[in-house]
């Protein structure tokens, strides 16, 4: 059994596990692939692809709960992924979920219950804010973001682009009836009285990571790609 394998989360239709490398082909297919890549500013190169890829392996060495391969169980295929990667907002480094699927996958909950398994990993290990970012004409991402807790906060231009922005706050451990309710104090961070920052998750999940990501230990949340995935599928 590899390390993905014990890292993984099932469902009764999926795997959500760490990317491998002998996921890379199906993934650069994918992020070239326009139907796939609906909702984003454009298909990516081959050599982009390739980039993008290293980079989501960059992300779950440092986060368990990055974006990664969903796979469908009844026919052992990659269908998408799901999970989170670092995008700079408004002077702030976010977590950013986000999701994709084949269009043939789309429509059958795929989204919500992978998504939903995940968020459950990540609360064991992460308390502190996500964000999600979704076009405003994506309506059934939309619902599927709702369906997993995110809340809407504001619509602002990413990138150029006019997105609604949901935020939803992780907790560890996660609230549960019955317990006093500190949902709404924001977690405290060292200390500071502050919103843990995505560049303290590597201290919170083990991994101590630098502020950035890329060459040389270094992360630029553009790397030959836009930083932001907006959430394309339905639920």
């Amino acid at each position: 059994m590899t390390g993905s394998d014990l890292d993984a989360v099932k469902t009764e239709r999926l795997l959500v596990r760490l990317p491998r490398e002998a996921d890379r082909n199906r993934f650069v297919d994918l992020f070239c692939n326009e139907d796939f890549m609906v909702f984003y500013p454009g298909v990516l190169t081959t050599e982009e692809a390739q980039d993008r890829f290293d980079h989501m392996v960059a992300v779950c060495q440092a986060v368990s709960f990055g974006k990664q391969p969903v796979v469908e169980l009844s026919s052992g295929r990659v269908v998408g992924y799901t999970g989170v990667d670092y995008i700079d907002f408004e002077g702030k480094t976010w977590l950013e979920w986000g999701y994709r699927l084949v269009p043939e996958c789309r429509g059958l909950g795929y989204a919500t219950e992978a998504s939903e398994a995940l968020l459950a990993k990540a609360h064991q290990t992460y308390a502190g804010e996500l964000l999600a970012i979704i076009a405003p004409e994506n309506l059934a991402s939309q619902n599927v973001c709702h369906k997993l807790g995110f809340t809407f906060w504001k619509q602002a231009p990413v990138q150029g682009d006019i997105r609604n922005l949901y935020t939803f706050l992780s907790e560890n451990p996660p609230y549960r009836p019955g317990q006093p309710d500190h949902r709404e104090q924001r977690a405290v961070y060292n200390g500071s009285g502050e919103q843990p920052s995505a560049t303290d998750v590597g201290y919170r999940t083990g991994v101590a990571i630098s502020h950035k990501l890329g060459e040389g230990g270094e992360h630029s949340p553009v790397q030959g790609f836009a930083a932001y995935s907006a959430f394309t599928t339905s639920a």
